[in-house]
């Protein structure tokens, strides 16, 4: 293993409002927000990182309407 690679990475995931600045329905920007969350946590595997921590949720996602935070969570 190369040791220039870090054991652990922390991540902070910030979502910007892709979906609706896209033509896209808000969720879909969520959908493709988790979908590069995944690229990026498959990237960190090969190149052998063995712990990855997210912070994707902030206090302040509670304030958005109900069906959305649920949708949040089902993405996660």
């Amino acid at each position: 293993m190369n040791n220039d690679i870090p054991q652990h990475v922390a991540i902070i995931q910030m979502v910007i409002a892709v979906g609706p600045e896209n033509g896209l329905p808000r969720l879909r920007g969520h959908e493709v927000g988790g979908d590069r969350m995944f690229e990026v946590v498959e990237h960190l595997m090969k190149l052998g990182v063995r712990l990855c921590n997210r912070l994707g949720f902030l206090h302040r996602n509670w304030k958005r309407k109900e069906d959305e935070v649920f949708s949040l969570f089902q993405i996660a």
